[in-house]
C-alpha cells in the first residue's frame, strides 16, 4: 500500500516533463495548461504516479470549475487523464476530438454493467488514468457514490488521489492507495487524506463515506 503526502507538505513541480509510467499529454497541451494555471493563480503540486493504470480520484467536487482546473493541473504535471462519456459522444464527427482528450465511451443504460465496461477499458489500455469524481454531485450529500470503488476493485488498479484545494489554490496528487476490500479501512484512509482539502464551496462538501460502511459485517464461519 502506497503512503500519501499531507497537503501542507507537497512540493511544487518544475516546469519540465516528469517521468512516470502512464500516458502523458502533448507538449502543446502542457504549455497551454501551465499558462492557464498561471492566469488563474493556481499551483500544480504533488507526487507522480508510479503505475501505468489507475483510477484517478478527483475530489472534492463543488463547482463546474473543478473539471477544467483539474485537467490543467494534471496536464501541467504531465499526467493525461481519461474520463467516462456516453457512447453517442464517440460518433462522427466528434469521435476523434473526444478520444484525443481522453473520452472513454460506455453504455449508460440501466441494463448495462458500467463497472465491467470500465474494467474492460483498463484491460485493453497500455496505460490509463481514469478520472472519477466520487462525490457524484456538486451539492452536499451524506455519502460518496461507490462506483469508483467497484471500478478500481474490478479492474485491479490502485487509486491516484487527486485534489483541488481552493483555499490555497493548489491542486495535484496526494499519493496512491491500493484498496483492500475492507470498506471502512479504505474509507478511513481517504478521510484522513482529504481532511484538510477545501473545495470552492465548503458547505457543499459531500461526506467521505460509502453506504456500505453502514452494513453489518458478516459473521465469520464457525470453526470445525
Amino acid at each position: 500500500m502506497a503512503t500519501t503526502t499531507p497537503t501542507a507538505n507537497v512540493l511544487t513541480f518544475p516546469t519540465s516533463a516528469q517521468a512516470h509510467a502512464g500516458p502523458r499529454p502533448p507538449a502543446f497541451g502542457r504549455w497551454f495548461a501551465r499558462m492557464m494555471l498561471k492566469l488563474l493563480g493556481w499551483q500544480a503540486v504533488g507526487s507522480m504516479p508510479t503505475v501505468p493504470k489507475a483510477l484517478f480520484v478527483a475530489s472534492p467536487h463543488t463547482t463546474l470549475w473543478d473539471g477544467p482546473i483539474m485537467i490543467f493541473v494534471a496536464w501541467t504535471l504531465g499526467v493525461r487523464l481519461s474520463f467516462i462519456t456516453k457512447q453517442e459522444a464517440l460518433r462522427f464527427p466528434f469521435k476523434t476530438f473526444v478520444t484525443y482528450f481522453g473520452g472513454i465511451g460506455v453504455n449508460r443504460s440501466k441494463s448495462s454493467d458500467m463497472v465491467t465496461q470500465v474494467a474492460d477499458s483498463f484491460a485493453a489500455a497500455e496505460g490509463m488514468y481514469l478520472a472519477v469524481a466520487p462525490d457524484g454531485t456538486r451539492k452536499k450529500a451524506d455519502h460518496w457514490r461507490s462506483g469508483f470503488y467497484h471500478m478500481a476493485r474490478k479492474a485491479d488498479v490502485p487509486l491516484v488521489l487527486g485534489f483541488l484545494d481552493y483555499r490555497q489554490k493548489r491542486g495535484g496528487i496526494l499519493g496512491e492507495y491500493t484498496l483492500t476490500g475492507d470498506v471502512k479501512r479504505d474509507m478511513d484512509h481517504l478521510r484522513a487524506v482529504y481532511a484538510n482539502v477545501q473545495g470552492k464551496y465548503p458547505a457543499q462538501h459531500s461526506a467521505i463515506r460509502l453506504l456500505a460502511e453502514d452494513e453489518p459485517a458478516q459473521a465469520a464461519p464457525a470453526a470445525r
